[in-house]
């Protein structure tokens, strides 16, 4: 436990560092070219307290991340799903005009608040939803960071009610497969990870509507 307690404070400590550095950085995109890693790294470290594997759940896994990584596809070339938009240079790689992280992005959100609702909720239709709804709650918190960061623009400028209506749509797909597979994830650091990403892009959401 002091390990997991020691994990979230420098999480936290790298989150707040993150803040100020933005904010001090903030005319200076090229700097945000390696959010991809910070990404990886928080996926890397949410994977090292999982508490036990099972063989079947690499497919699923790779199948939350697959879904995800289409979704995107889907919508950054037909507008459907979330709106018309496109990704900038800060999530890194791209394949079919989406960052490969991406997927990895939707998978550790659908990992995180999973375990929040199955922490607080017993009914599996509530545990779908209120999983659903806290992803669309975080990308509520993300858009006006996203655009700032260099992560995605808006053709419109602004997100649409489309693409909260699909980010509900394709999280409840995901949760259900989740649910209905059976899937349950044992991770002490799941819960602090999502707050502390919840809290950070809260915080910059704030902060941009102040510079």
């Amino acid at each position: 436990m002091k390990t997991l307690k020691l994990v979230v404070i420098s999480l936290a400590i790298a989150h707040a560092i993150g803040v100020f550095g933005i904010a001090i950085c903030l005319h200076r995109p090229e700097l945000f070219a390696l959010t991809w890693v910070f990404l990886l790294v928080s996926m890397a470290v949410l994977l090292l307290f999982q508490q036990s594997y099972s063989w079947y759940q690499l497919p699923i896994a790779l199948a939350i991340a697959t879904i995800g990584f289409v979704a995107e596809v889907v919508g950054i070339h037909t507008g459907l799903l979330f709106g018309n938009y496109s990704y900038g240079a800060s999530l890194g790689i791209k394949m079919f005009d989406v960052p490969l992280i991406i997927g990895l992005n939707w998978l550790m959100l659908v990992y995180t608040s999973r375990v929040i609702v199955e922490k607080y909720f017993s009914s599996a239709v509530i545990r779908v939803v209120a999983g659903a709804l806290l992803l669309v709650a975080y990308d509520l918190l993300v858009e006006i960071p996203a655009g700032r960061l260099d992560m995605w623009t808006w053709r419109d400028g602004t997100p649409g009610i489309a693409n909260f209506i699909g980010w509900f749509g394709v999280a409840l797909l995901m949760h259900t497969i989740v649910e209905v597979m059976e899937f349950r994830f044992r991770n002490y650091i799941a819960i602090p990870l999502f707050i502390i990403q919840f809290v950070f892009f809260g915080l910059l959401t704030l902060l941009f509507f102040v510079i």
